[in-house]
């Protein structure tokens, strides 16, 4: 009940009409942060680069969901950039992320980061970018 009141607030303080789905995954992720830096030392390398390969897709297309080609396209760039072979089994670990409810995945053209809005998405991006690096780094 109070993710509604909340959701209502932020739509009318941002002017808006009626309060949109961005309006609820916003104040979701201010009170609950869906990704933390103890579910990404969890994560296998694998699933790490997977996942930082989403984060690169989302921030060069400026959407909050990509498809399933450009994200294998973003996967093989940074498999590249850290000297790491492509792996087979690309559409189990992105599963494994999915269940883990890391990755929200509507269908195979949307796949986006959980919890994170189009109002706030650069902003978690940017940080967990920064998390991801330190995570593949160590």
């Amino acid at each position: 009940m109070d993710l509604l009141y909340f959701s209502g607030n932020l739509a009318e303080n941002l002017g808006a009409s009626r309060v949109l789905p961005d309006h609820v995954r916003k104040v979701f992720s201010e009170t609950n942060p869906t990704i933390t830096m103890e579910d990404i030392i969890s994560l296998d390398e694998n699933c790490k680069l997977i996942l930082l390969a989403l984060v690169r897709g989302l921030q060069a297309t400026g959407s909050a969901y990509i498809g399933l080609r450009g994200l294998r396209e973003s996967y093989g760039v940074v498999c590249e950039e850290f000297g790491v072979k492509p792996i087979e089994t690309f559409e189990e670990h992105l599963q494994d992320l999915v269940y883990r409810g890391i990755v929200d995945m509507k269908s195979l053209m949307e796949l986006g980061i959980s919890g994170a809005s189009l109002i706030d998405l650069e902003r978690v991006l940017n940080g967990l970018t920064e998390r991801l690096r330190h995570g593949l780094e160590s």
